[in-house]
């Protein structure tokens, strides 16, 4: 499982998000929008694009079930680490 999260310096629920993934050992990429201008113009327009809100985070997730979501989506996150727990390899 691939976990991208697209952000900004300004944006809270990234640091919410980011510092959740952390905690429980979840790893993903981050990417900081500001710092990226072509970026940011690309994933503005992909999240217009899947019709989602215009709001960061942005966050792709890539793997047996493949899907994406903006904001602070409680209920899409417990799924993103529902699906990283039960993917995770176990060790005998």
């Amino acid at each position: 499982m691939t976990i991208n999260i697209y952000g900004n310096n300004t944006c809270a629920p990234c640091g919410i998000i980011k510092r959740k993934l952390d905690k429980l050992s979840i790893s993903y990429k981050y990417f900081n929008l500001d710092s990226d201008p072509n970026l940011a113009d690309k994933i503005k327009t992909t999240i217009e694009e899947q019709g989602h809100e215009n709001q960061l985070p942005y966050i792709e997730v890539t793997g047996n079930k493949s899907y994406s979501f903006t904001g602070l989506n409680p209920h899409l996150i417990e799924r993103l680490i529902e699906e990283h727990s039960t993917n995770r390899p176990t060790v005998a």
